[in-house]
């Protein structure tokens, strides 16, 4: 290596200068890449200098992409220290964080979940807590940095309008022989939030889970416990309280969006375009398995077909809010705690549109009933509307969103820049990446569904338009 290794002891290399080497190495195996191209093929000189910098183990590229992703982390860890430091001097030594269970940077109130494996804590994060830290986040400063966006637009047209060039640099993990790009996986983990940030389920409620590994186990209640009163010097009567456990194994969740280069470089909002593309895709998909996820090998098991949920069937074109009632009810005797306004309703634009449209007998608008009245509506086209022997069924969901926890794998959200391949939408649309100018973006991320209380929803099925 002709620069200080960044994991030499005796020098302890800082976040900016590892950016910069980072960058130098990004340089030079694109103008490898680049006189490849118009050659045709790497000489021996090239291919030897490509395999010392690109080599997913021992190449430059990935020693400095791992010793800069460490003294990330490290400096991150300094700062935390240093504020924890200063909360306690400043408590009067009081002592915030004893047991961890009240660490002001978690949050006093996080829902927290114990692997039955490994004993790791797990925190929770709703919809609005990000997994992902911005690409070039200053870890000592906490400025916000370039977005996935801003990353992608710089490297399909070669501009910094979004993102400097230092930001661009840190945020590539590498470029393929075919002219590709991998970002990193700091930068990788805004995948996963930009689906979960658009998510109807996320939204009404439902948890994120982070996982580090490819399987989770957390325990779960199955059955309420019972208090008995008793006479003096009788034997207290034991409670049928059960317990089972739930193993969440992320499924693959991807998606590739064909984006055209004169869109990239003539639009003034290409980045947003990016990120929003990107999270339509995602997020509608996701929505899917959540709701709707049949639990197959590659899809995860959702709501609708998960065991124990509460059923209204045949609920047909609505006239008024009985069978909504009736769901809120269901869940209501099975033990529910909290009050109407805890829980969601998540239908169909159609079904919305139907039940916004009620009148009585006057002709005004129908009223709900408390109930329905009081919980929060969603609307989502990942739910069917095309069901049943008529081809106008839907379904919808009614329910404690809190108890469904989705598991997401953290370091398995990747997202890559493709210059060449073809692929077909899902109108049979064909996209060829070379012949029409068009860049590929595809993206996945790993995830899985399960709940903590089934009892606790209810699905409304046959449902049909008015």
């Amino acid at each position: 290596m002709s620069f200080p290794h960044p994991f030499d002891e005796n020098r302890r290399v800082g976040v900016k200068e590892l950016k910069e080497i980072l960058g130098e190495k990004i340089d030079e195996a694109t103008a490898i890449s680049k006189s490849a191209e118009k050659t045709g093929s790497l000489n021996s000189e090239q291919q030897k200098r490509w395999d010392g910098l690109m080599d997913e183990e021992t190449g430059d590229v990935s020693v400095v992409r791992a010793a800069l992703a460490a003294a990330m982390k490290r400096e991150n860890e300094e700062k935390n220290l240093a504020m924890l430091k200063m909360m306690r001097q400043g408590s009067g030594g009081s002592g915030l964080i004893d047991d961890g269970s009240r660490n002001p940077l978690l949050g006093s109130d996080a829902p927290r979940f114990r692997c039955m494996t490994s004993g790791k804590v797990i925190r929770a994060l709703n919809h609005r807590e990000r997994i992902g830290q911005a690409a070039s986040d200053d870890p000592l400063t906490g400025e916000p940095g370039a977005s996935v966006g801003a990353i992608v637009h710089s490297l399909v047209t070669g501009r910094f309008d979004y993102a400097s060039q230092q930001q661009v640099y840190a945020a590539t993990g590498g470029v393929g022989s075919e002219g590709g790009y991998t970002l990193n996986p700091t930068l990788s983990t805004q995948v996963i939030d930009l689906a979960r940030s658009a998510s109807v389920a996320l939204k009404a409620g439902a948890l994120t889970v982070p996982m580090d590994s490819a399987e989770l186990i957390i325990a779960r209640l199955t059955g309420d416990p019972t208090g008995y009163w008793r006479a003096e010097g009788v034997d207290i009567t034991a409670s049928d309280v059960s317990f089972d456990r739930i193993t969440l194994r992320p499924k693959t969740l991807a998606a590739i969006v064909p984006i055209t280069i004169e869109l990239l470089e003539d639009s003034a909002n290409a980045a947003m375009v990016i990120e929003d593309a990107l999270r339509e895709a995602l997020a509608l998909e996701l929505d899917q398995a959540v709701l709707l996820g049949t639990g197959a090998e590659s899809k995860p098991r959702g709501i609708r077909n998960q065991a124990n949920v509460n059923e209204v069937t045949g609920v047909g074109t609505p006239s008024d809010y009985a069978e909504v009632s009736d769901a809120v009810g269901d869940i209501f005797n099975a033990n529910f705690t909290g009050e109407p306004s805890k829980l969601a309703w998540i239908m169909h634009p159609r079904d919305a549109k139907t039940y916004d449209g009620l009148t009585d007998s006057t002709g005004q608008p129908l009223q709900p009933t408390p109930w329905a009245a009081a919980v929060r509506r969603l609307t989502t086209t990942s739910l069917p509307s095309t069901e049943g022997g008529g081809s106008n069924e839907s379904a919808s969901l009614v329910g404690d969103f809190s108890q469904c926890i989705i598991g997401v794998r953290t370091s398995g959200a990747v997202i890559q820049i493709l210059d060449s391949g073809q692929v077909t939408d899902g109108s049979n649309k064909t996209h060829n990446a070379a012949s029409q100018m068009k860049k590929l973006i595809r993206a996945y991320m790993r995830a899985d569904v399960a709940l903590l209380r089934p009892t606790w929803f209810t699905k409304l099925e046959g449902i049909t338009a008015a």
